[in-house]
Formats: structure tokens, sequence, C-alpha cells
């Protein structure tokens, strides 16, 4: 008797019984969300990690669940009015109330917040567990200040290429000090950097001694938070 090759199932056949399996595991992994009694729930819920520590109610919140139903598309669970209550409360921590404010004032609070970076970095890096400090790990915070100095990066570039220092010597300068700036030929070819040129420079390095930690630790940048 010839040995005849038993062919295998079509995969299409199995295509219904799958996907119908997967709606029954979204809907049961979304009833659940329905029955948290307390935000302590909802947040025991999306951070359980069966590899590590139990979570307790104070602890940073890693948010294991919610990026596993991510991962696999489950946009059911992740557009659940609690889990968005959820993460609406971590971003806008630190900042009671702003939702509620017309877009005046919280263009006002965002503009406060982002001339102030300046003397949130300094205070993280000097006292990171002063009030300023731990201030500058709210996310929405630090997505200012991250966002202000891009903006200050750009705005440097700008003076830098229209030389703001001779603008201000025209404008401003005595007489004595246009003339020596028309007679420095300096300020043509070969000019030592500038004052704005050497923040730049120190803007750039600290961005690439940034990256050189994290790549030399294998770290995250949400691992400074």
């Amino acid at each position: 008797m010839a040995w005849r090759k038993v062919p295998e199932p079509n995969p299409d056949h199995r295509r219904p019984a799958v996907y119908e399996l997967r709606r029954q595991c979204q809907n049961f992994a979304t009833a659940l969300l329905d029955h948290t009694r307390s935000s302590y729930e909802l947040e025991a819920m999306l951070n359980y990690d069966p590899t590590g520590p139990a979570f307790e109610h104070g602890d940073r919140m890693h948010l294991s669940r919610l990026k596993l139903a991510i991962k696999y598309k489950q946009k059911k669970f992740c557009a659940h009015p609690n889990v968005q209550q959820l993460l609406a409360s971590i971003w806008y921590e630190g900042l009671p109330g702003f939702r509620r404010k017309n877009i005046l004032l919280q263009m006002a609070e965002i503009a406060r917040i982002g001339l102030m970076f300046p003397v949130f970095c300094t205070a993280y890096i000097i006292a990171p567990k002063s009030y300023l400090g731990r201030t500058l790990r709210k996310p929405f915070i630090k997505f200012i200040c991250h966002s202000a100095s891009y903006v200050t990066f750009l705005f440097l570039l700008i003076l830098a290429s229209q030389r703001i220092e001779t603008v201000v010597v025209e404008w401003f300068g005595t007489d004595e000090m246009r003339a020596r700036l028309h007679s420095d030929v300096t300020t043509k070819r070969g000019a030592p950097p500038s004052v704005v040129e050497l923040i730049i420079l120190t803007w750039v390095m600290g961005m690439f001694l940034v990256r050189i930690v994290l790549h030399r630790f294998s770290l995250d940048i949400s691992s400074f938070s």
C-alpha cells in the first residue's frame, strides 16, 4: 500500500473559532474592569505582574496588564472608561483642576511651567527629592519641560544664525562699540564662539552625555521619572 501524505486541515476552517475565542477573552477582561469598586482595585489589576512582587498602593505604576492589552490590540479593554480615567489622573498628576480650566488659563499654566523648566531641571539635579525635583517627575510637567527645552534650543539656533550679538551691538551699543565691531575682521571669518554658540554647545553635550549613560547602563528615558 502506497503511503499518502495526509492533507493538513485548512487554517481558514479554524479562523472563526479562534476569532470567537479572542472575542470572548476580550469581553471577559473588559467585564472585569466593570467590577472594580475602587481606584486601588483598578491599579492592582492593571499593574499585576506574575513575575514581580505584588502591587501596593503608592508604588510606581508600570501598568503591565495595560501594556499587554495594547500589544495584543485589545481596544475595548484600553478604551474602557475606568482605564481612561486612571490614565488621565496619572497624566495630569500635579496639576489639579487643569482640565476644568478654559483654554486661556491652560495656556497660561503651560507657559508658566515652560518658563520655569530651568528651575525644575536644576532642582532635580541638585535635590531630586525636593518639592521641585519631585514635581518634575509628573508626566505632564515633564513633557512640558522637555518641549520647552527643545523649543529653547531651536530659538538659540535662530539667534546664532542671525549673529544676535552683532544685532544687539548695532541697536543698543555705543559708537565706540559699533566702530570696534565694524573694524573687527573676526566678525566675518574665524571669530571665536559667541555666548549663544557656547550655550548651544553645552546643550548638545548634555544630550550627548545622557545618551551615553542610557546606552551604557541599558536604561530607558522613563527610568528617570
